[in-house]
């Protein structure tokens, strides 16, 4: 298994582009942007941050090394194979009311996620990458694409299994239903253009660093952004974002130019078992209070600070590559302050899917 989903891994961090490509086709969520988070989305990105963003939660540890992905695989793997069995023990009605189907109890919204995480946000960030790999000129970028999706759902799977034994029922929605109705729904034009024109749909992922000494990741993370023009100069717009943190806000600017958005909300704290007396586990976020400031051009982030009170950290600033220059250069830098890391300090360069960070201890 490892020999197998290590080489799946290294195939994407080692892609070399080629001739080719069909540069036909509209780009909607990827524009070659050398600033912002726009700059440092790649297919290595979407497969990091989408595996690992657990691990920003308060009750799960920032180290991957630690993960058990043996067993993590090896429950995912036979619930996904033996999705009668684990849906018969789970329960098909606690299944639908809780998974698939709008609930307004908040111990049965794992619902939340899967449409606004797997429907919404994997089926954009697959097209984005689609574009990504036809915008470098790589042939067959729709299968590339796939392979990417398809490896970040696993390790997204294996990763929030961790070394839990028994039935779970979250591969199987994520899976089989939502992730591919996201990448169906976003392989239309239609669909592409309404989100990205109208509504001006961003992926907006954290700038992801590996702290050397500790082999803890910090800054992980990302959002589906949002904004809805409400007036016709196009000045101001609904904001709203989901992932990380949900929030729901405003922007002043143009989409297209420079834009300052503020949003109030929440963040995910913790992740627990919704129900912990039943045999077996489904699992939903415990949440925190946040505000969140971000400062964008042309859709492409280039500074966010979030504040919320977390163990690890209560303030997040992330500035991105195309703000800041030293020399020939630009990269990107976080800083969290306050939890138990006290301080962290990162650095980031747009051509690498991880950079270098340091942090404080308790």
């Amino acid at each position: 298994m490892r020999f197998v989903f290590g080489s799946l891994t290294i195939a994407l961090l080692g892609l070399t582009p080629s001739r080719g490509a069909s540069q036909d086709r509209p780009y909607y969520f990827y524009h070659g942007l050398k600033f912002g988070s726009e700059a440092i989305f790649n297919p290595p990105t979407k497969l990091l941050q989408g595996g690992y963003y657990i691990l920003d939660t308060d009750n799960r540890s920032n180290n991957p090394f630690v993960v058990d992905y043996e067993a993590g695989f090896s429950n995912v793997t036979w619930n996904l194979l033996h999705p009668g069995a684990a849906l018969g023990e789970y329960g098909w009605g606690r299944f639908l009311t809780s998974e698939v189907l709008p609930n307004p109890k908040r111990r049965a919204a794992q619902w939340v996620p899967n449409y606004f995480g797997h429907i919404l946000g994997e089926g954009m960030t697959y097209r984005a990458t689609e574009e990504w790999f036809r915008y470098y000129g790589y042939r067959h970028p729709a299968r590339l694409a796939m392979i990417t999706s398809l490896v970040e759902s696993l390790l997204n799977e294996v990763v929030e299994n961790g070394s839990y034994r028994g039935t779970n029922v979250d591969p199987i929605a994520d899976v089989y239903i939502f992730n591919p109705l996201g990448i169906l729904l976003f392989q239309s034009e239609k669909v592409a253009a309404f989100f990205s024109g109208t509504l001006h749909m961003a992926y907006w992922p954290r700038q992801l660093v590996l702290d050397p000494v500790s082999g803890t990741l910090e800054n992980v993370g990302h959002d589906f952004i949002f904004k809805y023009s409400i007036r016709r100069s196009g000045r101001v717009a609904l904001f709203a974002s989901y992932g990380t943190h949900s929030l729901a806000g405003l922007t002043f600017g143009r989409p297209q130019a420079y834009s300052l958005s503020l949003g109030g909300g929440v963040m995910a704290k913790e992740l627990v078992d919704a129900e912990p007396g039943r045999p077996s586990r489904s699992l939903t976020a415990t949440i925190v209070p946040a505000v969140g400031l971000f400062y964008d051009k042309q859709n492409s982030l280039l500074v966010s600070l979030i504040m919320a009170p977390r163990k690890d950290d209560k303030v997040s600033l992330n500035i991105y590559p195309g703000v800041l220059r030293i020399g020939g250069t630009s990269p990107g830098f976080s800083v969290t302050l306050g939890g138990a890391r006290r301080l962290s300090l990162g650095i980031h360069f747009a051509a690498l899917p991880v950079g270098l960070g340091v942090h404080g201890s308790p």
